[in-house]
């Protein structure tokens, strides 16, 4: 309590920031006084960034190495400043020692020791915020359940456009192909190695090619790169700490080899066809066991490309085997998007000669998913509720479905080879479709009313703006008197001298 007093009445005196730093460093050395730190830090929450950051730093600068007693500060720290506020939910990566963590995890990258602490760190914090969740297993539903939706109505509307472009059952033919031939090979996709520091080297040593590879594969299908930074290692650390088979096997937590996404970026494309169908057909051809079973496909098509899968490689390759792929997986959401209604193509590969068989992630994506997403502030909320899905499927509860979601009828083609013929998935019945449309108006009706007291507010003006015609009228009115006085005899008796009068007409 003396440490608490004397830290809050120093921090008020920025002159004072020596006395400060001693108080830090005074609470590690002894872990029964660190709660003093995290109480102000939650008491002065404008500051609560600053003092984590300077306690951690002087923690990695100083080799505490107690993480089990760091656990149980984060699981205390947390509790009250994270899931008080539902409103506030945030991602975890958006979390205070989250941010220390992706910050220290850069600023340490070349001292391996250090990068090693900072990783203890984190993983301290996750274990914290899974011990942590279990106290708050409803609101985290809460949050899944009311955010998971909020723009699967716009979403289904652009998807229902997208299935109606021509070419599109074609497209998904090619998808669903490149899908069967991947999982029949590929099982279970894993990278070839599970420590973090040896993924990131296998991921940089690749990087290059794989944008000059997307460059390309853009150039010829006329579609736009949108290149994607190499992920956060504090976001890869959090995926592997929330692997759903650590709990039965705790050693398989943080352990990284089913983070398949390091290295990613995207294609984006205004038209089904040819721009996407080009995309797909250049992307099988690259790979030599997609390419034989694209070959049989193609020659199945009255409507078949007119060149050859060898041509497509060469086209899009320039013959250089660097660009020969292995796709170990194709997820065609276009067919199957997930809960929220997000859809796009993902396929993951690695090149063919790269001894690290680092696997990469391409999304191929229509621009008006990709409008939604952005413009609209999905991809915030997605965080969210994908930090919100994390917590409670690790702890062993079932994510909640939301029972009042729009009900949109999406088109795709059946099994045949041809890509002929459609079939209707995502269809929910008339009776949701009537329940949601009924929530919409309502929500409609709250906004008129909002709105309509805005403009209660702004009454004095709209007043104020029709009194201002009449005093118009008025004064031009007292203008006209005037002048017409003023034209008269008494008029000019009483204004001699007045050298601004007007003549009369």
């Amino acid at each position: 309590v003396k440490l608490m007093l004397e830290f809050h009445t120093h921090r008020q005196k920025d002159r004072d920031k020596r006395r400060i730093n001693h108080l830090l460093k005074s609470a590690f050395r002894d872990s029964l006084y660190i709660p003093a730190w995290v109480t102000l830090a939650k008491i002065h929450v404008n500051q609560r960034e600053k003092h984590i950051s300077t306690a951690l730093d002087y923690l990695i600068s100083h080799g505490f190495n107690d993480i089990n007693q760091l656990e149980k500060i984060f699981y205390w720290y947390s509790e009250p400043a994270y899931y008080a506020k539902e409103d506030d939910f945030p991602s975890l990566g958006a979390t205070d020692v989250m941010l220390w963590v992706s910050q220290a995890l850069s600023k340490h990258k070349d001292n391996k020791q250090k990068h090693l602490a900072v990783q203890e760190v984190a993983k301290a914090f996750i274990r914290s915020q899974t011990k942590v969740a279990v106290n708050y297993v409803d609101m985290l539903k809460h949050i899944y359940k009311e955010n998971d939706s909020r723009f699967t109505y716009n979403y289904n509307n652009n998807m229902e456009t997208i299935t109606k472009e021509p070419g599109f059952d074609q497209y998904h033919a090619r998808t669903k192909l490149g899908a069967e031939v991947a999982s029949s090979l590929h099982s279970n996709p894993e990278q070839t190695t599970g420590n973090l520091l040896e993924l990131y080297a296998a991921a940089h040593s690749i990087s290059k090619r794989f944008e000059a590879f997307l460059e390309r594969l853009a150039n010829m299908s006329m579609g736009k790169y949108v290149k994607t930074e190499i992920k956060g290692q504090e976001r890869v650390l959090t995926k592997a700490g929330f692997r759903t088979d650590a709990r039965s096997d705790p050693t398989k937590q943080f352990q990284c080899e089913q983070v398949l996404d390091v290295i990613r970026g995207g294609l984006l494309f205004g038209k089904v066809d040819p721009f996407m169908m080009r995309a797909i057909e250049h992307l099988l051809a690259c790979d030599v066991d997609q390419a034989e079973h694209l070959k049989t496909f193609l020659k199945k098509h009255t409507n078949a490309r007119d060149m050859t899968v060898r041509t497509l490689f060469r086209n899009l390759a320039g013959g250089d085997e660097k660009f020969r792929i292995v796709i170990v997986r194709v997820k065609d959401r276009y067919a199957q998007p997930t809960p929220s209604g997000w859809a796009d193509t993902m396929i993951n590969f690695y090149f063919a000669n790269d001894k690290n068989k680092h696997i990469c992630e391409l999304q191929i994506v229509h621009e008006s998913m990709n409008s939604v997403r952005n413009e609209g502030g999905a991809h915030k909320i997605y965080k969210q509720v994908r930090t919100a899905a994390e917590l409670l499927e690790f702890i062993g509860e079932t994510l909640p479905k939301d029972d009042k979601q729009p009900s949109h009828k999406t088109q795709i083609p059946n099994n045949n080879d041809k890509g002929e013929g459609i079939t209707t998935v995502n269809n929910t019945d008339s009776g949701e479709e009537v329940s949601k449309l009924k929530d919409e108006i309502g929500r409609l009706k709250k906004k008129v009313s909002s709105l309509e007291r805005e403009l209660d507010k702004l009454s004095p003006l709209k007043q104020l703006l029709e009194f201002v015609p009449r005093m118009v009228e008025r004064e031009a009115e007292r203008m006209r008197v005037r002048q017409e006085l003023e034209g008269s005899e008494w008029g000019d008796s009483n204004n001699e001298g007045d050298d601004d009068d007007d003549d009369d007409d």
